[in-house]
């Protein structure tokens, strides 16, 4: 009878590649100009499908979470202040119609 060999090394999977970028693209979203939020959720949504699985090539990464929360964030945001853009362009068109003074 033989003796067991040496155990199978753990090898840990490497984070993926795009996934700092789609934390940085989801702050810039919140911060500075939103419509970069629907990038950072999509690259976002790619990345998590990327990384789920058991044989994935990448590590599923925190940083790639955040930015894709952030960049639905952004988005909602985005959503809201065209929202309130057009109701303040309608509240307007009726309240400053032609005055007779």
């Amino acid at each position: 009878m033989e003796p067991p060999g040496p155990a199978p090394s753990f090898q840990p999977r490497p984070p993926h590649p795009s996934a700092t970028v789609v934390l940085v693209l989801g702050i810039l979203g919140v911060a500075v100009f939103q419509p970069i939020g629907i990038v950072a959720w999509v690259m976002g949504s790619r990345v998590r499908r990327e990384t789920s699985g058991p044989d994935a090539p990448y590590a599923h990464t925190g940083s790639a979470a955040a930015g894709r929360i952030l960049g639905i964030v952004a988005t909602c945001m985005l959503a809201f202040f065209i929202l309130l853009f057009l109701l303040m362009v309608v509240t307007f068109s009726y309240t400053s119609g032609p005055r007779d003074w």
